[in-house]
């Protein structure tokens, strides 16, 4: 698969140039690619990591390979090498981790090949990655469109905006999915189960994402004036504008792990499929429009719809509404705004984009947990009294 992928890729590579009009993209398209042959070769050791919920030895590759690749990136990019630097970044970097994977997980292939096990497996797996293709070529429909129909400036500015929104969002819904893929497999066949396991998932991952997104909204300024410089300003309003998208991923996420855990990958494609469409007509409308900024919030309504469709497919499985799954998290934003406020009140006194960022992003983030404290959420008082109990043993 992964060769047949790179064939496409590398044959289609000239035609994505010409679209973007970057002759300098066909080569940079076939590099990159190679990350399709690389990658292939760790998808059962990385498997059994996840099955087996061994996250240390998946970080210690991962991590190793990253700063191996790293250096070797800056390095060049300090000899002028360009974008070519972080090209090969992603390459050594893909390359690496595969060869720390196979050091520390003692499985190989063999020479055996099942054509029977093949055709068994691929009634579920073509449904898998059929809909995680078209998932996948959906999340970058937003920067193709933005690059073909407006400019690379403003590509740029939503791209930065998107990439701390990402950060706060998707990154710490990955890290908790690899722990609650395999619990929910445990219990597929139990709806009650499930569906608490759902709600607990979403509420506690909704315990960093929600504040997070509430810093974001209060402080993107002073965010993007300390981190890239007032030329980025721009793209303050519009990570604004999409910081409270992280609210419904969340809840799409876990949604759509309930199809992985039950096995109905037929109910994901056409979840996939049902969505994909509706967004897509939103984003032509948005594009018709011609207005940058239409697009932006046709961003934010795809998000909503695709959680609610989520919500629908699930339905018949857990029987969980949408208020149902979203009830329980509003302790939490009620938490996070009212830390919000403080912060907004802050920065009627407080002028300096350092002082804001820094100072009143620690006020903003006490305020949150001591709220959080008060009202007992998400366990917060027994987790801060075990906390100062290691501490005050570490002292002792």
């Amino acid at each position: 698969m992964g060769v047949v992928l790179y064939g496409i890729l590398y044959l289609s590579a000239p035609l994505i140039a010409q679209i973007f009009g970057l002759s300098q993209l066909t080569t940079v398209v076939r590099l990159l690619g190679i990350n399709l042959l690389i990658s292939s070769f760790i998808v059962v050791q990385r498997t059994k990591l996840l099955i087996q919920v061994d996250f240390k030895t998946w970080t210690i590759a991962s991590v190793s390979a990253a700063l191996l690749a790293g250096i070797i990136s800056i390095i060049m990019a300090y000899n002028d090498f360009g974008v070519y630097a972080l090209v090969v970044q992603s390459i050594l970097s893909s390359f690496f981790s595969c060869i720390f994977i196979w050091w520390l997980v003692k499985w190989h292939p063999n020479w055996q090949f099942s054509l029977r096990r093949l055709k068994s497996l691929f009634q579920f797996a073509y449904k898998l990655i059929a809909a995680r293709l078209i998932n996948t070529v959906f999340n970058e429909i937003y920067s193709s469109v933005i690059a073909i129909v407006f400019n690379p400036t403003q590509l740029a500015f939503f791209n930065r905006a998107n990439s701390f929104q990402y950060m706060t969002s998707v990154n710490i819904v990955s890290i908790v999915q690899r722990v609650a893929v395999p619990v929910m497999c445990e219990h597929q066949n139990s709806e009650t189960e499930l569906r608490n396991l759902t709600i607990h998932f979403i509420k506690n991952t909704s315990f960093f994402i929600i504040p997070l997104a509430v810093l974001l909204f209060t402080l993107a300024k002073p965010l993007i004036i300390c981190l890239l410089t007032e030329d980025w300003l721009e793209s303050a309003a519009i990570l604004q504008a999409i910081c409270l998208i992280g609210f419904f991923y969340n809840i799409s996420a876990f949604n759509m792990n309930i199809f992985n855990a039950t096995g109905r990958m037929d109910l994901a494609l056409k979840c996939e499929i049902v969505k994909k469409t509706i967004s897509v007509l939103i984003i032509a409308a948005a594009v018709i429009s011609k207005d940058f900024n239409i697009l932006v919030w046709s961003y934010i309504v795809t998000a909503i719809i695709e959680c609610l469709i989520n919500i629908a497919y699930t339905h018949s499985q857990i029987h969980a509404s949408f208020v149902y799954q979203v009830k329980p998290m509003l302790s939490i934003l009620g938490c996070a705004v009212l830390s919000g406020g403080i912060i907004e009140v802050g920065k009627c006194f407080i002028t300096n984009p350092y002082i804001q960022l820094f100072g009143l992003g620690t006020v903003g983030i006490l305020s949150y947990l001591g709220f959080c404290y008060i009202w007992n959420i998400c366990d917060t008082r027994i987790i801060i009294g075990k906390l100062h109990s290691q501490f005050r043993h570490t002292r002792s």
